[in-house]
C-alpha cells in the first residue's frame, strides 16, 4: 500500500509531466501569447519544488537515482515539441558559415557579401544588424552539431543530452559532498532548466556543463580534466570568468598548465577572430537593458544628462564599478580565507548575473546548479517567478514592443529579494566570519550525546542504530535525568551522566563534557540512518565554514498529518536553518562553547541553538533523515499538538531580536504547559 508521501509525490510528478505536455502543445510559436505559457510555467516550477520536499526515501541507491533521472528525462521529452529560441537560427547559421570555411566576425549577417548563404534559418534570425557575440568554440560546436542535421531538432537532441550529462555529474558532486541526492531534482526539474535546453535549445549548456563538470573533478583531484573543463567553460560563454580564478588560485600548477594549455590552443586558428568578438561582446552588453534588477533601479535615478544614450553610458559605468568593488571585495574574503573557492566563484558569478543590464530567464540556469546545491528560497523561489518573463509576449502583442510589463518585472524579482532580506537578517550577517582550517581529528572523531529520562526501548533502538554506523562515533555519552525505569541498562559501552531534568541543561552538560570537536544531539526515541556520521564527516570536510545544522526527520508510522510535519520541519530547517531537536542537530563544539550557543533553557533549546549559531557560519540541513517515534502525536488529538507547536514556535520566533533572558523567560513560561505535572 503507498504511504502519503509516496502518493504526493506521485501526484506532484504526474501533474508536472501534464503541465509540460501542455506547454508543449501551447508553444506553438516562440511568440506564442505568453499568458498561457506564463500560468504554465509558475505551476511546474511549483510542482518541482514541491516535488523535493515530498521525495519519498528509497530504500537503495538505485531507487533514488532511478525516481530522479525518469522524471527529467520525461518532462525535457515533453516540453522538446514546443518551439525553439529565435537564437537557434543564428547558431545554425553560423555553424554553417564556419563549416564553409567563412569568417564569421568579419561581416554581419545581413552584410551583402553574406547574400549566397542566405537561407530560412537567415530570413528567421534575430538581430542581423549586430556582429556575434558567441566565442568561436562555440561556432565551431554549432557547425558539428549541424552534421546531424540542419535543423532545431539537432540542437534539442543534443543540449537535453548534455542536460542530462550535467544531472549526472551533479549527483555525483551531491554524493561527493554528503549532500541528499534528492537535492538534483531542484535543477532537474525546474523549469529554468528543461525549458531553457530542451524547449528553447540555448547554448549555455555547454558552459554550465563544463563549469560544474570541472568542479567536480577538482574536487575529485583531478586537476589536469579539472583545469580543461574550467578553460572550456570560459571558451563557451566568457561571462563565467569572474568565477574562475577562485577555482584555479589554491590549485597544483598541473592545473593551472593544463588550463593554460585548454584555453590557448584552440584560440589558435582563431587568433585573428579574438579582438573583433570581445568588440561584439562589449557591444551587446551596453546597447540596451532588460530585466536586470539593479541596472533597471540606476536607471529612474535622476540625472542632468539628457538622451537615453547619454544615460545609458552613465549606468553603464556606475554598474561596472559597482561590479568591480564587489568582485574584489570578494577576492578579499577569499584570500583572508573567509570564503572557499566554490563560494567565492559562486558569488562573483551571481553578482555578474544580478548587476548585468539583460538578464534572460536562462541565464538563471547559469547558477542553478549551485542554488540547489546549497538550497536557499530566495534563489530556488526564482523557479516559480521567472514564469512572468513570457508575459513579454503579451506585451508584444497589446503594445507592439518587446519588453514586460512594469508590474511582472516587479514580481520577478520581489520574491527573491524578500527572501534575500530574510535569510541575511535571519542569520545577521552577509558573508561567513571564518572558514577553519580542518584537522583529522575533526573529520573523524563525533560525539553523540543523547539526553534521557525513562527512556525505555527507545534508548535500546537508538543505541543499535548508533552501533550499526559505517563511521564509529568516538564517544556516546547518555545524560540521565535520574531515570527510574531500567532503560540505562541498556547503555553498556556509553558514558552516563546524571543531570537534573530539562532537556536544555541535560544537552548543554553533554556537549560541555564531550572531547570531540563535533557533536550529534540525538533523542531517544531517535535511530540514525546507517550512514549518518559518514555523511556528517563528508559534509565537514566540504564545507569549513559549516557550524551546526541537523539531519531531518521521518515519522516511524505514516498519515497524512505526520507527512505534514515532516514537511514543514524540513522546510523550516532547508530555508529558516531553523532545526527542532527531532532532526538530530549536530553542532561544532569549539565554536558553540565559544559564543555560549547551548543554553539550560526548559524548552526551544533547539531553536535557540540555531539562532545562536547561524550567525557564525553556515548552518545546514543534511537531509539524511532519522527515524522518530511518533508515540506522542499519538497520545493526543493531531490538531490540538499542532497548534500547540506552532503558537510556541511564533511566539518563540517573535522574540528572536529580544535578550536572551527573555527568550528563556517565555521558555520556562511556556513549559508548564508543554509538560503538564501529571507528564513530568
Amino acid at each position: 500500500m503507498l504511504q502519503p508521501r509516496n502518493i504526493a509525490w506521485l501526484s506532484c510528478i504526474l501533474l508536472l509531466c501534464l503541465l509540460a505536455c501542455l506547454y508543449g502543445q501551447v508553444t506553438t510559436s516562440f511568440d506564442s501569447a505568453g499568458s498561457s505559457r506564463t500560468m504554465l510555467t509558475i505551476g511546474m516550477g511549483i510542482l518541482g519544488l514541491a516535488s523535493v520536499l515530498l521525495f519519498p526515501k528509497f530504500t537503495t541507491t538505485r531507487a533514488t537515482l532511478l525516481a530522479i533521472l525518469i522524471p527529467a528525462i520525461i518532462v525535457r521529452v515533453l516540453v522538446a515539441q514546443a518551439a525553439p529560441s529565435d537564437d537557434i537560427h543564428r547558431y545554425l547559421w553560423e555553424g554553417k558559415l564556419l563549416a564553409a570555411g567563412e569568417d564569421p566576425y568579419i561581416a554581419l549577417a545581413d552584410n551583402p557579401i553574406r547574400q549566397p548563404y542566405h537561407d530560412a534559418h537567415w530570413e528567421l534570425m534575430n538581430h542581423r544588424d549586430q556582429p556575434t557575440a558567441y566565442p568561436p568554440i562555440a561556432i565551431f560546436a554549432f557547425s558539428l552539431i549541424n552534421k546531424l542535421g540542419y535543423s532545431s531538432t539537432s540542437y534539442k537532441l543534443v543540449f537535453s543530452l548534455l542536460d542530462m550529462i550535467l544531472i549526472a555529474c551533479f549527483l555525483a558532486l551531491l554524493r561527493q559532498l554528503g549532500k541528499p541526492l534528492k537535492w538534483a531534482a531542484f535543477y532537474s526539474l525546474s523549469p529554468i532548466a528543461f525549458l531553457a535546453f530542451s524547449a528553447e535549445a540555448h547554448f549555455d549548456i555547454l558552459m554550465v556543463l563544463c563549469l560544474v563538470a570541472g568542479i567536480l573533478a577538482l574536487n575529485k583531484k583531478h586537476y589536469m580534466l579539472a583545469g580543461t573543463a574550467l578553460a572550456f567553460a570560459i571558451h563557451f560563454k566568457l561571462m563565467v570568468a569572474v568565477a574562475i580564478p577562485f577555482l584555479l588560485w589554491r590549485s597544483p600548477l598541473k592545473m593551472w598548465l593544463a588550463f593554460g594549455l585548454a584555453f590557448v590552443i584552440p584560440l589558435i586558428p582563431f587568433i585573428d577572430q579574438v579582438e573583433s568578438m570581445l568588440a561584439a561582446v562589449v557591444h551587446f552588453g551596453s546597447i540596451g537593458s532588460f530585466n536586470g534588477p539593479v541596472y533597471q533601479v540606476l536607471q529612474l535615478l535622476p540625472t542632468d544628462i539628457s538622451g537615453v544614450y547619454n544615460q545609458r553610458i552613465l549606468v553603464n559605468g556606475l554598474t561596472a564599478t559597482f561590479y568591480t568593488l564587489v568582485w574584489f571585495s570578494i577576492a578579499y574574503q577569499f584570500y583572508r580565507r573567509r570564503l572557499t573557492g566554490l563560494s567565492a566563484a559562486v558569488s562573483a558569478l551571481t553578482a555578474l548575473v544580478l548587476l548585468s543590464p539583460i538578464i534572460h530567464f536562462w541565464y538563471l540556469a547559469w547558477l542553478l546548479p549551485f542554488a540547489a546545491l546549497s538550497p536557499r528560497a530566495s534563489w530556488l523561489s526564482l523557479s516559480v517567478s521567472f514564469g512572468l518573463y513570457f508575459l513579454v509576449w503579451q506585451q508584444l502583442e497589446l503594445n507592439g514592443y518587446w519588453a514586460m510589463p512594469v508590474y511582472a518585472r516587479w514580481l520577478f524579482w520581489l520574491p527573491f529579494i524578500a527572501l534575500s532580506l530574510w535569510e541575511v537578517l535571519g542569520r545577521k550577517r552577509i558573508l561567513n566570519t571564518s572558514v577553519r582550517k580542518l584537522t583529522t581529528k575533526e573529520l573523524t572523531d563525533i560525539s553523540i550525546v543523547i539526553p534521557t529520562k525513562n527512556s525505555g526501548k527507545g534508548l535500546l533502538d537508538a543505541l543499535k542504530s548508533i552501533q550499526q554506523q559505517s563511521h564509529s562515533a568516538s564517544e556516546i555519552i547518555i545524560v540521565d535525568a535520574q531515570s527510574t525505569d531500567d532503560s540505562l541498562t541498556a547503555a553498556s559501552g556509553c558514558r552516563i551522566i546524571q543531570s537534573p531534568a530539562g532537556r536544555g541543561l541535560q544537552i548543554k552538560t553533554g556537549v560541555e563534557s564531550a572531547n570531540s570537536d563535533w557533536v550529534i544531539i540525538l533523542h531517544a526515541d531517535a535511530q540514525l540512518p546507517h550512514n549518518a556520521l559518514q555523511l556528517l564527516s563528508k559534509n565537514i570536510a566540504a564545507n569549513p565554514a559549516m557550524v551546526g545544522g541537523c539531519l531531518g526527520q521521518r515519522f516511524d508510522s505514516s498519515g497524512a498529518g505526520l507527512l505534514l510535519i515532516e514537511v514543514l520541519n524540513e522546510f523550516r530547517a532547508f530555508f529558516g536553518r531553523t532545526s527542532f531537536g527531532d532532526q538530530a542537530q549536530f553542532l561544532h563544539r569549539p565554536t558553540a562553547l565559544k559564543y555560549s550557543c547551548l543554553t539550560d533553557q526548559p524548552l526551544m533549546e533547539d531553536v535557540e541553538l540555531s539562532d545562536r549559531l547561524r550567525p557564525l557560519g553556515d548552518v545546514c540541513y543534511l537531509g539524511n533523515e532519522v527515524t522518530v517515534s511518533a508515540e506522542k502525536w499519538s497520545k493526543h488529538p493531531f490538531w490540538q499538538r499542532f497548534r500547540l507547536i506552532v503558537r510556541y514556535f511564533f511566539l518563540y520566533r517573535l522574540m528572536l531580536w529580544k535578550p536572551r533572558e527573555q527568550r528563556k523567560l517565555l521558555a520556562e513560561k511556556l513549559v508548564t504547559e508543554y509538560y503538564p505535572p501529571t507528564n513530568s
